[in-house]
């Protein structure tokens, strides 16, 4: 598991999951969509945002003071 601040760059994202993971190449991310069924990659910036601000509504939604985003990552 990582913290992150919900302004997060989208290559200080990555370069945190290279570390916490121990990924030496390069990796791709992805995420499941809104309904849960399916797969979203993670490729820049507005997708993470996008998945942030979705993990953000959800913990209101909750009434929790921290969002939670599962993401797959895949070193390629």
């Amino acid at each position: 598991m990582i913290m992150i601040d919900t302004n997060v760059d989208f290559n200080e994202f990555v370069k945190r999951l290279q570390d916490k993971f121990g990924y030496k190449k390069k990796v791709r991310c992805k995420v499941k969509d809104e309904d849960g069924d399916g797969m979203i990659g993670l490729a820049d910036q507005e997708d993470l945002d996008m998945v942030i601000s979705t993990s953000k509504k959800n913990a209101k939604r909750e009434r929790s003071d921290t969002g939670k985003m599962e993401v797959w990552v895949m070193e390629v």
